[in-house]
């Protein structure tokens, strides 16, 4: 009853990259009237597809399919040179062969594919506490290769190396640490799309701290395969506490605040943030009644009642309405915004504040509305004339 007739429903486990891996769909049981409850044990997250969307075949689901999140160190002599570019942090199917990884891991490292190359390629798991450098890498052989992740049995925060059989590596441990400190200056970040509901894969992108949000948008669009440009959609923190206030362009990622270890994004139409501009969303009773505005924060509050006027097609003069912001700390609206020569910042407008439109016209800060009556022959009488006439005084 409450998504509606039709909808799907998937049982979804939570990893610890914050993602939503999907188990299985949760299907009606034979009596129709309840629903079939064998993974909800385990597992108590469920993604909810209204009627008429539905997973997409392309999206792999089930326990095999799960990812698992693996170090991997490159013991490649050159290996300071890629580091730019590289993913020392990769979330794999668990059902993956080990040789796949390999393949993975060369094209990603040299950017093509050459077989006969690859066969010079090894891989091991790394114990990077073990002091004998021998001892501290177990190398993988060549049957294993076919084995998947889960049959070598590696788990969430294994670490793999990859190297050259004829490179030698002095020790695994200086090269780990020289990855961990470039990892520092990197972070994994993973984009959802909420653009195209038929593409809900997200992507998962290793940048460095500095990168720019406009460049993160720019590598989303390409994942995600949308004919946009990235001034016509915007990045925002997927959290509900601020799902409403868009990143700006020109911010790089070691600027956005996530909470604990939370890093993911989500992609949204709408115009892109430049230096300066605040997103707001304006609540009326007109149409539309929901308005979003990019304007400069460096505006007058008068020039932005003449922009609200104009998307919403109200008269210029017409003033009977005042602006409140609304706050969800606030069980009520704010205080009517009146400081009309002042800048949207000046008035502590900031990105994502919601404000609403209410009746009533206001005195600008600093003055007083007052009402003039007349008193003829001890009778109180208010013409209409008068009683619309109002004097406004400075306070200062």
């Amino acid at each position: 009853d409450i998504y509606g007739v039709g909808s799907h429903f998937y049982i979804a486990k939570k990893l610890r990259s914050g993602q939503l891996h999907v188990i299985n769909e949760l299907i009606r049981s034979s009596n129709d009237k309840t629903l079939d409850k064998s993974d909800l044990s385990n597992y108590r997250n469920i993604i909810v597809y209204t009627n008429p969307s539905s997973l997409p075949d392309t999206v792999l689901q089930g326990e095999e399919f799960e990812p698992i999140m693996l170090n991997i160190v490159y013991g490649f002599p050159d290996a300071h040179n890629h580091t730019s570019r590289l993913q020392t942090i990769r979330h794999i199917s668990k059902n993956t062969t080990l040789l796949e990884l390999k393949e993975i891991l060369y094209h990603d490292y040299y950017g093509h594919d050459d077989p006969q190359k690859l066969r010079q390629i090894r891989m091991g798991k790394l114990n990077l506490e073990e002091k004998n450098n021998r001892k501290s890498r177990r190398e993988y052989k060549t049957d294993e290769e076919k084995q998947t992740l889960a049959q070598l049995r590696l788990q969430d925060g294994d670490t793999l190396g990859i190297d050259d059989r004829n490179s030698l590596v002095p020790n695994w441990k200086d090269v780990s640490s020289s990855s961990t400190n470039f990892g520092k200056n990197q972070l994994s970040l993973t984009v959802k799309n909420s653009i195209d509901t038929n593409n809900i894969k997200p992507m998962t992108y290793s940048c460095l701290n500095t990168t720019l949000i406009e460049e993160v948008k720019r590598m989303a669009i390409q994942a995600f395969g949308l004919s946009l440009d990235s001034c016509m959609c915007r990045l925002y923190i997927d959290d509900p506490d601020a799902a409403h206030i868009p990143l700006y362009d020109h911010q790089t990622v070691d600027s956005i605040e996530f909470k604990q270890n939370n890093t993911n994004l989500c992609l949204k139409f709408g115009q892109s943030l430049k230096e300066n501009d605040i997103l707001l969303y304006i609540l009326s009773d007109r149409e539309p009644c929901s308005l979003e505005l990019v304007v400069d924060q460096n505006i007058t509050l008068s020039h932005l009642w003449l922009v609200i006027k104009q998307e919403l097609n109200i008269d210029e003069n017409d003033n009977e309405y005042h602006l409140c912001e609304v706050k969800p700390s606030l069980i009520n609206d704010g205080p009517p915004l009146n400081d009309f020569d002042q800048t949207l910042a000046a008035n502590d407008l900031t990105n994502g504040a919601q404000l609403t439109m209410r009746p009533g016209s206001v005195a600008k800060k600093n003055y007083v509305r007052l009402k003039i009556s007349r008193i003829v022959d001890k009778t109180y009488e208010s013409s209409e004339a008068s009683m619309n006439e109002f004097l406004f005084y400075s306070l200062i």
